[in-house]
């Protein structure tokens, strides 16, 4: 749910054998009701795929038009603004219309209300060249924030750096 978006852009990666990244988690919420754990990112590289493991717990029902609040920010601080539907973006996480949405709410079959869970999850998206627009020239780190909402108020919201690789010459 929350990790869908996650892999377009995410202190404290620390780079493991290979290209496998276990970011240190920053809550930025009291609440916890959504929460998400043992993160691993993989292939973080630009013109690759990269994949995104994680725990998702849901520890009540949402039911208040749930939504997903990614905030992507750059190594210069600046936010990157949401194109389309990538970027910094707000996320339907039922009843969702875009590919994006329809993965992120695939768990409870993109329909409210979203109940309570635990259970892994896993993401894949492809590092498109252009991101380097958006997040700047890579090799570069941005900061992930996901922040979810239930009926305007926030449910849970971490954060933590993704370290992304220049592509192959």
């Amino acid at each position: 749910m929350l990790c869908g978006v996650l892999f377009f852009t995410m202190a404290g990666c620390s780079l493991v054998a290979g290209s496998v990244q276990t970011p240190e988690l920053t809550s930025c919420s009291d609440s916890k009701d959504v929460d998400i754990s043992d993160v691993t990112i993989s292939d973080a590289k630009i013109g690759e795929k990269m994949y995104l493991n994680f725990t998702l717990k849901v520890s009540r029902q949402l039911d208040s038009d749930p939504k997903l609040e990614l905030t992507i920010i750059k190594e210069n601080e600046e936010e990157v603004p949401c194109f389309g539907d990538v970027g910094s973006c707000t996320y339907k996480l039922c009843d969702g219309e875009t590919d994006l949405e329809m993965a992120l709410g695939q768990l409870w079959d993109n329909k409210c209300p979203v109940p309570e869970i635990t259970a892994p999850a896993s993401l894949g998206l492809t590092l498109n060249p252009i991101v380097e627009f958006a997040i700047g020239k890579a090799p570069t780190t941005v900061t992930l924030r996901l922040k979810v909402t239930d009926g305007g108020q926030s449910v849970g919201c971490e954060s933590f750096k993704l370290d992304i690789e220049k592509a192959d010459s």
